[in-house]
C-alpha cells in the first residue's frame, strides 16, 4: 500500500508542476485551449485541494475557465479544445462538470447542467452522445458512462460520494 501511496502522491505532484503551471489547460503548454478533464481533479473525485494542502480556489477558477470556454450554443459543453468534435455538445463532458460543482457544493452550477442534460434526452429518454447547437440530438446513442456520471453528480450533492485523501495513506 505504501508502494501504490508514493506512486499516487508523485503523479499528483507531477499533474500539479505540468498542469497547474498553465492552468489545467489541455496539454501543460502556453496556448493550449480548455479540457474537461479538469474535472477530474475536482471533488468527489479528488480532494478538493492540491497536493501541497493548499486551497484548490486556483482549481476552482480554472474548472470555471473551462466550462465559459467550452460552452456551444446549445448551452451544453464540449469536451476540450478539440476541432475534430466539430459544433456539438458532449453530454459526458456536460455531466463532469456538474459533478464537479456537486463536489463542491455549488448547488446553482449542478442545477445548471443537470437540468440542461435532462432537457436534452431522447425520445426515449436516454441521454443522447452529442447535441447539435439546435438543441437537438446530433448523436442519439445512450451512453453508459454519461448516465454513471449524472448517478455520481447526484450521489454526490447528496455528499454520498466520498473524496479520496489528499495523502492515500490516510
Amino acid at each position: 500500500a505504501e508502494r501504490w501511496g508514493e506512486a499516487a502522491r508523485r503523479l499528483d505532484r507531477g499533474i500539479e508542476r505540468r498542469f497547474g503551471a498553465t492552468g489545467y489547460r489541455r496539454y501543460p503548454v502556453d496556448g493550449a485551449g480548455p479540457d474537461s478533464a479538469v474535472t477530474f481533479r475536482s471533488a468527489p473525485l479528488a480532494a478538493p485541494r492540491d497536493s501541497s494542502g493548499e486551497d484548490a480556489s486556483e482549481l476552482t477558477g480554472a474548472v470555471q475557465r473551462a466550462q465559459a470556454e467550452l460552452l456551444m450554443p446549445s448551452g451544453g459543453l464540449r469536451p476540450g479544445n478539440i476541432p475534430r468534435v466539430g459544433g456539438v455538445a458532449w453530454t459526458p463532458a456536460t455531466a463532469l462538470f456538474a459533478l464537479a460543482a456537486a463536489g463542491r457544493g455549488d448547488e446553482a452550477s449542478f442545477r445548471r447542467w443537470f437540468d440542461w442534460l435532462s432537457a436534452h434526452r431522447t425520445a426515449l429518454g436516454a441521454l443522447p452522445e452529442k447535441v447539435a447547437n439546435d438543441g437537438g440530438p446530433a448523436s442519439v446513442a445512450p451512453l453508459g458512462w454519461t448516465c454513471s456520471i449524472v448517478l455520481l453528480a447526484l450521489a454526490a450533492r447528496d455528499g454520498a460520494v466520498p473524496t479520496p485523501p489528499v495523502d492515500p495513506g490516510t
